[in-house]
């Protein structure tokens, strides 16, 4: 039985080395075609969903009929049309669907290829060291009014607009406790105690604000919640994908704009938020050293704690703890409670 388990899993991980290497080359063959064409196609060198949203914020001033913006999947086509206008955009081929991840092939397959040339934006910070624009999160003055005005130019679903009759804030939580081998260096973004997010939510309801917790079906903590919200087990809270149409990018811009806030783990979920200056509290955050340059957002940081030395220190991002020996403790509720009631809900 064992035999046939891992037969079948090596057979799918064949399969999906053949589909993503089918789009790596669907992709360079693209960009060597408007190579050819003597065409300047700009794309990123980082494939998050906030790091193309940032990408085609920070671009989009340079587009013209001799720079365009290059997308390889529908999800970043949906983003740059948002952003700047048809003609300005370079789709590959076969744009690569929905259920696959760009941050895969992005990582895995194109960026070993010499083809595949990204430019790579940065800012200057405060501080005068040039940051990467996907650790950069401050809303400018023209940012904000450049979404507020693309908003108002497309159709906001009926059910998203219909909730901000009252003070609204947004949840999204990473989880992975469904994950096999879901070890301390795996995902260390995720929340893992969701005990402690149940009690959150009950808190909020119990405040008499509405709660949209962003998330898509095959989000791991949406499976876990999603039958007590369609028992109506839980008053005032709604799931963003059974609101919007589509999950439709100005939707989610709409929310971030018209919500009190975001709570929730550090994911591209949060860019609108970012975009638009909204106080934000990150959970369960692994410390970065780009967390500075966050405007209005709030850190909880994981701690590690080892266990042979009995010292509890920061958990950073990027650094290898021994599972053996390190044990995660991670933000408690009551720290959760009093930043949200601080930093947040107090204000309005």
């Amino acid at each position: 039985m064992e035999y046939l388990k891992n037969y079948g899993n090596s057979i799918k991980k064949f399969l999906e080395f053949i589909i993503y290497n089918f789009f790596t080359n669907i992709i360079i063959f693209s960009i060597f075609v408007e190579k050819i064409k003597k065409k300047n196609i700009l794309y990123s060198n980082c494939f998050g969903f906030g790091d193309y949203v940032h990408f085609c914020e920070n671009i989009r001033k340079k587009l013209n009929k001799n720079n365009k913006i290059f997308c390889f999947s529908q999800a970043q086509f949906e983003i740059a049309k948002f952003f700047c206008e048809e003609k300005y955009i370079v789709k590959s081929f076969i744009l690569m669907p929905r259920l696959l991840s760009e941050s895969h092939l992005g990582y895995n397959f194109l960026l070993n290829n010499k083809i595949f040339t990204p430019i790579n934006l940065t800012k200057l910070g405060p501080d005068f060291k040039k940051i990467h624009i996907s650790d950069f999160y401050v809303g400018t003055t023209n940012t904000i009014n450049f979404l507020k005005k693309k908003i108002n130019e497309n159709n906001i679903s009926k059910k998203v607009a219909n909730i901000f009759n009252k003070p609204t804030i947004c949840l999204y939580i990473k989880n992975f406790s469904n994950v096999k081998n879901n070890h301390i260096n795996f995902q260390v973004r995720q929340t893992r105690d969701l005990l402690k997010i149940e009690s959150l939510i009950n808190f909020l309801i119990r405040k008499n604000i509405n709660l949209i917790i962003l998330g898509k079906e095959r989000d791991n903590f949406i499976k876990i919640i999603s039958p007590k919200i369609k028992q109506k087990m839980l008053k005032n809270v709604f799931l963003f994908k059974d609101l919007s149409d589509n999950y439709s990018i100005q939707d989610q811009a709409y929310v971030a704009l018209k919500s009190i806030g975001y709570i929730g783990s550090l994911s591209g979920a949060m860019c609108f938020f970012g975009l638009f200056n909204k106080e934000s509290v990150i959970i369960d955050s692994p410390f970065s050293y780009n967390d500075k340059y966050f405007k209005n957002f709030y850190f909880l940081y994981k701690k590690i704690y080892n266990k042979k030395k009995k010292t509890l220190r920061i958990f950073v991002n990027g650094k290898y703890y021994n599972p053996v020996d390190h044990n995660i403790i991670e933000t408690t509720y009551k720290s959760i409670k009093k930043t949200l009631l601080i930093k947040i809900l107090n204000k309005h």
